[in-house]
């Protein structure tokens, strides 16, 4: 599925998702392994959760809709609106993005318990229709990288959403858009004959068979392979761990998340395939 023109070589990459994808304190995050290998300028776009919705509103692929206040955006300063869909900013309160609301730029933000939207510069006064779009700056800005795609581990169980907005994603990047997939992992909590494994393996399946070669199954790869492609040998606890179909436990900081050895492995099966994709 390589695809040649004239955005061939793309010397950026945008990693766009949750808490899987989001930096945390004292671990190497797969985009910082990843900048490292591929010697690229890597841009890590995750912030804990968020379901599909919403990171896909950041990255563009499903734009955020509001209802604005008195029905019009004034001709300067800030008015109140009220998310129609599910916000690109929550829960991270304190996080503005720059973009354009029906086309008229500026910010969007929380304050005062209450989405606002601040006009960047004055303008006519615009009246509006029943529903605004807010389409952030960064994703157009960023909508020719290469871009590594991940979420749905918080809202696992909404297969259809997820896949909605993974399609919507890679539609919004045009015939020359370049994109891997990411799988869903599960939690040492949710292993087989539990309806919330049986919900994740269902979903990879799926992503597996719509995307084929530009899907990663991380979570199955880390259970067959993770500790043998890392040169480790298992501990009696990763071995409980494979044996309950469970990313193994010397792989990851936490119940669900991976630690530096884990990510360094997501960013070499990451690269490799960007390679073998020719991108």
């Amino acid at each position: 599925m390589s695809q040649a023109g004239d955005l061939a070589t793309v010397s950026q990459i945008s990693c766009w998702g949750d808490s899987m994808t989001e930096r945390h304190p004292g671990v190497e995050s797969f985009t910082d392994a990843l900048a490292k290998l591929t010697g690229r300028t890597v841009h890590n776009f995750g912030i804990s959760d968020q379901i599909s919705t919403q990171v896909a509103a950041r990255q563009g692929g499903h734009p955020a809709k509001f209802l604005v206040e008195w029905g019009r955006i004034p001709s300067e300063g800030g008015v109140v609106i009220a998310p129609l869909t599910f916000s690109p900013i929550m829960p991270k309160v304190e996080l503005e993005l720059t973009g354009t609301l029906s086309d008229v730029p500026g910010k969007l933000l929380y304050k005062g318990g209450v989405h606002w939207f601040e006009r960047a510069t004055p303008g006519p006064e615009k009246p509006l229709g029943e529903a605004s779009v807010f389409m952030p700056s960064l994703a157009l800005e960023r909508r020719n990288d290469v871009q590594i795609l991940w979420w749905g581990r918080r809202n696992y169980l909404e297969t259809e959403r997820i896949l909605a907005d993974f399609r919507l994603s890679c539609t919004f990047l045009g015939q020359h858009g370049r994109a891997l997939i990411i799988g869903v992992v599960n939690s040492p909590g949710k292993t087989p004959g539990s309806m919330e494994h049986a919900a994740i393996v269902n979903l990879n399946d799926r992503l597996r068979d719509e995307y084929k070669d530009r899907f990663f199954d991380v979570r199955s790869y880390m259970i067959r392979s993770g500790l043998k492609d890392a040169g480790m040998s298992p501990s009696s606890g990763d071995i409980a761990d494979i044996e309950n179909d469970v990313p193994p436990r010397s792989l990851r900081f936490d119940v669900i998340h991976y630690n530096d050895i884990g990510n360094q492995l997501i960013a070499r099966k990451l690269n490799e395939m960007i390679n073998e994709q020719g991108w």
